[in-house]
Formats: structure tokens, C-alpha cells, sequence
């Protein structure tokens, strides 16, 4: 999993989390979603603002690619691991104890585990 991106787990994160993710592009689409006063609202994204990772165009606000991408990057799901089954083997434990001459000795339930695996 990448690591936490900036602002993760403060209130400008919930904003960057509602502009990034969630397409919430507007002021009052933020303010529902964020459930801040407007006084709060205003002050968050003034500090983000601030930073330079905010922007507005005419009434809706744009986060800097880099940020956007770190948060769709942290939130989405981890890519599903196809696990691929290994081929049977075609020589029996006992055979393959009576080829391997550790095995005789390590004892026959430990090779034939570990021929297995």
C-alpha cells in the first residue's frame, strides 16, 4: 500500500478526500459532504489555498495532479493477486524419497511435504 498522502486524517484531507475521490467540485457539494460550518469550510480551503495544491475555476475547485493522483492511489483497492496453482507432480512420494537420498534420512514425512510444496 503507497504510503498516507499529505493532509490524510485532518480536515483538509476530508476536503482533498471530497475533491479527489468523490468529484465534489463545488462549494456547497463540499459543505455537505464535509459537514463543515461555512466559516470552517472557508478557513480549510483557504489553508489549502495557501499551499498551492488548491485552485478554483469560476465555482469549481481543482486539487494539483500529484495530490489528486496520491489520493485515488491510497483509496483504491488493492489489484486482485491470481494465484496460479502449481503443476501436479507426476512422480510419487516414494519414488521421489527413493531419488532424493536426503530423504531416506530427514525422515519420509518431511520430504514428502517438502517435495510437495
Amino acid at each position: 500500500m503507497p504510503a498516507k498522502p499529505r493532509y490524510w486524517g485532518t480536515k483538509q484531507g476530508k476536503i482533498v478526500i471530497a475533491i479527489a475521490v468523490d468529484s465534489i467540485k463545488d462549494w456547497k457539494g463540499l459543505q455537505s459532504t464535509t459537514q463543515f460550518s461555512e466559516k470552517e469550510l472557508n478557513y480549510h480551503l483557504f489553508l489549502l489555498f495557501q499551499d498551492g495544491v488548491l485552485k478554483k475555476s469560476e465555482s469549481q475547485y481543482y486539487l494539483i495532479p500529484s495530490l489528486e493522483a496520491d489520493y485515488q492511489e491510497y483509496v483504491s483497492p488493492a489489484p486482485k493477486v491470481t494465484r496460479i496453482a502449481p503443476k501436479e507432480s507426476k512422480v510419487s512420494p516414494i519414488q521421489a524419497m527413493k531419488k532424493e537420498p536426503r530423504c531416506a534420512r530427514a525422515g519420509s514425512r518431511l520430504c514428502i511435504l517438502s517435495y510437495h510444496l
